[in-house]
């Protein structure tokens, strides 16, 4: 089974609570070099370094070998009092349509959950500016 590295950021403050994926990797030394790329020097993921996690994670379907480019996150949210909580990374798969089969079967399973697709290239990191929380 493929195996890739999922880099997620979440931080917490008085004011806001934030969740990000950064990327989804092919390695864990370029999720590892990523990470510290963001921890020096993009805007305020500095702020937050220990915010950091890398995360393994099989990739699911067929087709799922090392040529594989495109990925397709199933994320996960329990919605409370107008506020977005428990936010999850729930799977990984390489082929479009069976990301979408899958989310239909969790929302059946879960629900009181909300569920997403998003789309990651591999090893291409998602934010490039930084963010800056007040």
């Amino acid at each position: 089974m493929l195996m890739m590295y999922l880099v997620e950021h979440r931080t917490s403050t008085d004011n806001d609570d934030s969740y990000k994926v950064i990327g989804i990797f092919s390695s864990l030394q370029k999720a590892n070099e990523t990470v510290n790329f963001y921890q020096k020097e993009v805007e305020g993921f500095c702020l937050f370094p220990s915010g950091f996690s890398i995360i393994p994670v099989p990739v699911l379907g067929s087709g799922s070998d090392n040529s594989v480019t495109d990925l397709f996150l199933i994320t996960s949210w329990k919605p409370k009092d107008g506020t977005e909580e428990d936010i999850r990374a729930e799977a990984v798969f390489c082929v479009k349509n069976q990301a979408a089969k899958y989310r239909l079967r969790y929302k059946l399973c879960h629900p009181f959950r909300k569920c997403i697709v998003d789309k990651y290239i591999r090893d291409c990191p998602e934010w490039r500016e930084g963010f800056i929380s007040s």
